[in-house]
């Protein structure tokens, strides 16, 4: 349900924050256009590219972290591989993809009203923490205190700036194929948002 469920916050941020906008009174533009409008004209072609910038970080991050994780395991429903995965963007952050989620919000979000954007952004890191505490439930459960020293030391979502020294238990080689092949559907978001963005270039 994972898919469903952030469909809906998208959903909920462009017809509600619309919708809401409206009836408050509050700014109708897109985000972006309001943004770009502090910039002079035409800024909000600024923010056109940093829409595009935010979903290719979105696929990029998924990509890689897929090329480690494998279809099988993206797309499967209780997060579990047969190894612990903490090599290539996971001494970073210990959940890259949901971290390429909220670039993609952002990068959505652009598109949407002010209000919008706050229901896509906020509405998908809920989300992301929501999932993440289920999914690491599993984890935990499975890997016991492998999982805990990993967590102890690697963000769940935000960052750390220098990547964890900490040894696999087992070596994992990246499919960079792989990790295309399970990043499609991401792929598709930055097909849209660079279309968006060409046929506003000149709106």
């Amino acid at each position: 349900m994972r898919a469903l469920t952030i469909g809906v916050v998208y959903f909920a941020g462009f017809f509600f924050g619309a919708l809401l906008s409206g009836i408050l009174k509050l700014p109708t533009d897109p985000t972006l256009v309001i943004l770009g409008n502090s910039l002079g004209a035409p800024g909000y072609r600024t923010y056109l590219v940093v829409a595009v910038a935010l979903a290719i970080v979105c696929w990029a991050l998924r990509a890689w972290g897929g090329a480690y994780l494998r279809p099988a395991t993206v797309w499967n429903a209780d997060a579990l591989d047969d190894r612990l995965i903490v090599e290539g963007p996971f001494r970073f952050v210990r959940n890259p993809l949901y971290l390429g989620n909220i670039a993609l919000a952002l990068a959505i979000g652009l598109y949407a009203t002010p209000l919008g954007a706050a229901i896509i952004v906020i509405g998908n890191i809920v989300v992301a923490f929501a999932l993440i505490s289920v999914e690491e439930s599993l984890l935990r459960a499975h890997y016991g205190t492998a999982f805990d020293a990993y967590a102890g030391a690697v963000p769940a979502l935000f960052p750390r700036l220098v990547p964890w020294k900490g040894t696999p238990a087992t070596k994992v080689t990246p499919s960079l194929a792989l990790g295309l092949r399970s990043e499609i559907f991401s792929a598709a978001f930055i097909l849209g948002t660079a279309a968006f963005a060409i046929h506003f270039w000149n709106g």
